[in-house]
């Protein structure tokens, strides 16, 4: 009797967990478009008014807009509410993008109009994506993020802060919130399920994906040394490059295809390892496949 009181308290406990841990990757996700919202809008203000705005503008949201790409595997079920928390997330998105887009027509900026054009372009196709595959398909995502992902994101966060705090503190540089922090973070997080990926396609973006993240992010600290627009605009079509590279890279991983089966482990069954998908879903439980007769037997036996 005590045993089974212990299985339903730790039932439940876990189950509360996933919607503990989806609804933190919900606020870290609205808390980090609220920082770009505030940087694009802040750098438009200044710049209808002519003003200059000082250093550190675009720093904020270029540390945190990473929660905000990592939406791709939220642990939310029910498709209703998967649907609204994409779609608020894409207007959040969308709207910082138009508060930039607005400052870069009022300067006249033809390269920057066109920029974030492509930013406004690929924001809406990560959307499709994303509501397409995870609400109409009901696709499950590959690659997890769990707790301990938050922590590895926020240690890598504050050695990267303060390689980056010199270079937004020049007040004679123009800064605006950049994505190539969050894409560095996150091909060092993809790269630990490569032994998983099955296929060229899916190794292939991703190589493409470190490639323009590096480019992007050397190209900008080229700029600050010569002071020369022309890596400055390169290295920020890099980073817009990154942005459709990245969600490509999300669209692969929705297909099993591109990633190996595992192989099936004696008395356990034929399901996925454990942290799967499977079991950081929001609402109700899903039980692992590999919890079958012969893993119910095994455990008998050894009570």
């Amino acid at each position: 009797m005590p045993v089974n009181i212990f299985r339903a308290f730790t039932h439940e406990a876990k189950y509360y967990y996933k919607y503990l841990f989806a609804l933190k990757m919900a606020i870290f996700s609205i808390l980090a478009l609220g920082t770009y919202l505030f940087d694009a809008y802040f750098f438009m203000i200044n710049a209808i008014k002519g003003q200059d705005p000082g250093r550190f503008e675009g720093l904020l949201s270029t540390i945190v807009i990473l929660f905000f790409y990592i939406q791709f595997c939220i642990p939310i079920r029910q498709k209703i509410l998967l649907t609204i928390y994409f779609l608020i997330l894409w207007i959040l998105h969308v709207v910082g993008h138009i508060g930039y887009l607005i400052a870069f027509i009022y300067l006249e900026n033809k390269y920057g109009i066109i920029v974030f054009g492509f930013w406004i372009l690929g924001s809406t196709l990560y959307m499709m994506i994303l509501i397409y595959y995870r609400v109409i398909r009901g696709q499950y995502h590959n690659i997890q993020i769990r707790n301990k992902h938050f922590f590895h994101f926020i240690s890598q966060l504050e050695i990267i802060l303060a390689i980056y705090i010199p270079t937004f503190g020049l007040s004679e540089v123009q800064t605006i919130s950049r994505s190539s922090v969050a894409f560095f973070l996150l091909f060092d997080f993809f790269t630990g399920d490569y032994d998983r990926f099955h296929g060229l396609l899916i190794k292939f973006i991703l190589h493409l994906f470190v490639g323009t993240v590096t480019a992007s992010v050397a190209l900008e600290f080229v700029f600050i040394s010569v002071r020369l627009h022309g890596y400055e605009h390169a290295s920020i079509i890099a980073d817009v490059v990154s942005f459709y590279l990245f969600f490509l890279f999300i669209l692969l991983q929705f297909h099993d295809n591109n990633f190996k089966r595992e192989k099936p482990r004696h008395g356990l069954g034929n399901g996925p390892p454990i942290g799967t998908s499977y079991t950081t879903t929001l609402g109700r439980i899903v039980p692992r496949p590999a919890y079958t007769r012969a893993t119910r037997e095994v455990k008998t036996s050894e009570e």
